[in-house]
């Protein structure tokens, strides 16, 4: 993977409709994501949280931007697999307080394959950390990124 040339700003236009309460079918591109609550919160089930969506968002960016780093920096990255749970304070979403951040820790365990020594890795972390965009959101909010990485030698 080269390096991706890309303008400075670049605008990201999803839609939602919205057939009942808690569904909303997203279209992004060419590309529909159903998102719904569960049928204790009185939605349908129907597709994941939009909190589990947001989770998803950072699981893919930091998978996407780590093996673009990686490719820019050489590096071999085999088998990875990525891993986290969010914890959410419920207060905000219940009404019971302002709360900030909502999100006020993710732990998140990335298993790979690479060639990457251990210096290369960590440079690699390093950047991730700032140029995977919704990583950079979370930290920007507050939120506690706990890490580990999982690394297995090629």
């Amino acid at each position: 993977m080269a390096r991706v040339q890309m303008p400075q700003f670049v605008k990201i236009p999803v839609t939602a409709e919205c057939p009942n309460p808690t569904r909303s079918d997203i279209m992004a591109g060419k590309h529909l994501i159903v998102i719904d609550e569960p049928t204790s919160r009185h939605g349908n089930d129907q597709g994941m949280l939009p909190l589990q969506a947001l989770m998803a968002s950072l699981a893919s960016c930091t998978h996407v931007v780590a093996n673009q780093i990686a490719s820019e920096l050489g590096i071999v990255f085999r088998d990875s697999h990525i891993a986290m749970t969010g914890t959410f304070d419920t207060r905000c979403y219940t009404g019971e307080a302002k709360v900030d951040p909502p999100f006020p820790e993710i732990d998140m365990t990335v298993t790979l394959a690479t060639d990457a020594t251990a210096e290369q890795l960590e440079g690699l972390k390093d950047q991730l950390r700032w140029r995977c965009p919704v990583a950079a959101t979370f930290s920007g909010a507050g939120t506690r990124i706990n890490e580990i990485w999982d690394v297995t030698p090629v």
